[in-house]
């Protein structure tokens, strides 16, 4: 999911959450954000860089998308059904990300009524 300047308040909502409530982290080229096989602790929003997201099976990997600004970073089936996630996240160059613990995400998602539908 990407989020623009020129989105709906629904998204302006959740960007605005990301902004005022997350930590800004920085993640180096190669870095991971999401480990498959492991639950997810944190959910991001890209502010600056690139990130892929990864299957993989043995030596085999799959692409599953690419996540640019904007977009949010995580597995929402991970993350409201508390299983590990499917796949891993890893930054495609330096990157800058907003995030919120799983538990705060959540909370907040569930408090704001512009996000709850989210």
């Amino acid at each position: 999911m990407k989020f623009s300047n020129t989105s709906s308040p629904l998204i302006q909502g959740i960007r605005d959450l990301f902004i005022s409530h997350g930590k800004k982290i920085k993640l180096g080229k190669k870095e991971i954000f999401a480990k498959q096989g492991i639950p997810l602790f944190s959910v991001g929003l890209v502010e600056a860089g690139g990130f892929k997201l990864v299957y993989k099976q043995g030596k085999k990997e799959w692409i599953k998308s690419f996540i640019f600004e904007g977009g949010i970073l995580g597995s929402l089936p991970s993350v409201f059904n508390q299983i590990p996630s499917t796949y891993s996240i890893l930054a495609l160059e330096p990157s800058e990300v907003f995030v919120l613990p799983v538990s705060e995400f959540k909370s907040k998602l569930e408090k704001k009524t512009n996000t709850k539908n989210f």
